[in-house]
């Protein structure tokens, strides 16, 4: 039965548990746990609950209209930049492929108009025009959808109880395209922390801001490099020196994620 939680239940300083409210039915409910973990995304109530502190706050903001277009090339993925504007194609299933434009969310917010296709379409030809003339006047499957962009953030993920993984704990834009990695990894690093440590209530907390420092060191260089590329001030010479810098900051991650392969969890 889905549900929404209301609030953490606490007991001698430390989260023991939640309690909600089944949806439908209407029923509350509480429920205990040693470890209460706030995968709740960007508006995440167990970040909020928790007062969890942010670390880092982000200033740039980009958005991005997106919607899927049959009949594209399906073998390979499109990246286009321009000043002011961004692009891609990315093949998916069923023979579609994501198609995306971007801009500053400022820039966004002047040029949307009541329908998204007209402003869709001029943010596509304005990063790629070959992509733009590719899809023609092909309409989408579905509708389109916009992101009109949010600053982003790193927030303190571990405490006496609890811990945050995902957009509840950290979020940048997502003009990087690294959002869901962030997610999976961050996942897997707070569950093989969690299972190797012994079952003790301080072991445990260790155990889970050990995590968090993992989570800080490999994702602060990409939240910096993310912030200058969506601020979208910059001219194609520092774009290629941001997306080097980029692919520079991903390799610790990499590395990371080798592990796993070689230390299966318990």
């Amino acid at each position: 039965m889905p549900a929404r939680v209301l609030r953490v239940v606490s007991h001698g300083g430390r989260v023991c548990g939640v309690e909600g409210i089944e949806r439908g039915a209407g029923t509350r409910f509480r429920a205990t746990a040693p470890l209460v973990i706030g995968a709740d995304g960007r508006n995440s109530t167990i970040a909020q609950a928790v007062d969890a502190p942010y670390r880092r706050r982000g200033s740039a903001s980009g958005a991005i209209v997106y919607g899927y277009f049959a009949g594209l090339p399906d073998d390979r993925y499109h990246w286009a930049y321009r000043p002011g504007a961004t692009a891609g194609v990315v093949p998916t299933n069923d023979g579609l492929a994501c198609v995306w434009a971007g801009t500053a969310s400022t820039s966004f917010a002047e040029q949307r108009s009541v329908s998204l296709d007209p402003t869709f379409r001029s943010m596509l030809a304005a990063a790629t025009p070959e992509v733009a003339r590719s899809i023609g006047s092909a309409s989408p499957v579905g509708t389109l959808r916009a992101y009109p962009g949010q600053g982003g953030w790193i927030r303190a993920s571990a405490g006496p109880g609890w811990a945050l993984v995902g957009d509840a704990a950290y979020f940048k834009d997502p003009i990087t395209a690294h959002g869901i990695t962030d997610a999976l990894r961050d996942a897997e690093l707070l569950a093989r922390a969690v299972l190797d440590a012994p079952r003790t209530w301080h072991a445990q907390l260790d155990a889970i801001r050990d995590y968090e420092r993992t989570r800080d060191r490999l994702s602060e260089p990409l939240f910096e490099i993310t912030e200058r590329i969506a601020s979208y001030r910059w001219d194609l010479a520092e774009l290629r020196g941001h997306l080097r810098e980029l692919s520079k900051a991903m390799r610790p991650e990499v590395d990371a994620l080798l592990q796993f392969d070689e230390m299966p969890a318990a």
